[in-house]
């Protein structure tokens, strides 16, 4: 798990966890890719907990983040769910 990751709000009601996490280098590609492109959406299932990452390299597909010579890569745990 990267050491500095900053967790998304709460946004579910009934819930007081957060689902998503992302590192820094994920926010400051992410802000620059809204800028550029507007809104963007990550798309997962929904029983894990996300970290949003950065790494060097070239994604595959249509990622608007190809010409930055970077990819993001989603690291999953599985929810540890309250009881």
């Amino acid at each position: 798990m990267p050491a500095s990751r900053l967790d998304a709000a709460v946004t579910l009601p009934g819930e007081d966890f957060s689902r998503v996490a992302l590192t820094e280098a994920s926010v400051d590609l992410l802000r620059r890719l809204w800028r550029q492109h507007g809104q963007l959406m990550f798309h997962q299932w929904s029983h894990t907990h996300l970290t949003v990452d950065v790494v060097q390299g070239r994604g595959s597909g249509f990622s608007v983040e190809a010409p930055e010579g970077k990819r993001f890569l989603i690291r999953s745990a599985p929810m540890d769910w309250p009881v």
